[in-house]
């Protein structure tokens, strides 16, 4: 006679599986409460895909026209997005557009100006995660007012060596 089929006692799914499939169960189930907010999630990303395209660099753009097609997309945001539930993201999105909107659009015209600050912020976190293993001091504010831009030369040659 043989013996019947048994699923080995070692795979985690199947010792775990029916306390596995009551959480799955349960957090599935709290995802219909959150249905209204997801909706309006997904709703106030739609300018933000917008902003998105419109600020994408590419070899033809000019800064009047992407600055033109901004101030075209800030228009029809505050036209329809008019309900109550829209108003924070149609201020919040037209406060921080209005914030930056002086320099949004300089590297349209000046190449060698990047578009995002995200390079530098990089450098000056690594130039800091290396003072604080250096020191073991949070603080980098003396170490800078005292070695000035010889911190960022320092820095910027000991990264090209290592690179």
């Amino acid at each position: 006679m043989q013996k019947p089929f048994r699923l080995p006692s070692n795979d985690a799914w199947i010792k775990k599986g029916p306390s596995l499939l009551q959480n799955l169960i349960r957090i599935f189930g709290k995802l219909n409460g959150f249905e209204e907010q997801y909706a309006a999630v997904k709703r106030w990303a739609l300018p933000i895909h917008h902003v998105a395209e419109i600020l994408n660099p590419d070899v033809d753009k000019r800064s009047e026209t992407v600055r033109f097609h901004m101030q075209q997309l800030l228009n029809w945001v505050e036209h329809t997005y008019t309900s109550e539930e829209d108003k924070p993201m149609v201020a919040n999105l037209t406060s921080y557009t209005r914030g930056f909107w002086k320099g949004l659009f300089t590297c349209y015209d000046h190449p060698h100006v990047p578009r995002t600050n995200n390079d530098h912020e990089r450098f000056f976190r690594r130039t800091k995660t290396r003072h604080r293993r250096m020191t073991g001091l949070r603080s980098w504010n003396e170490y800078i007012l005292r070695s000035g831009e010889m911190v960022v030369f320092v820095d910027d040659a000991s990264a090209r060596m290592m690179s």
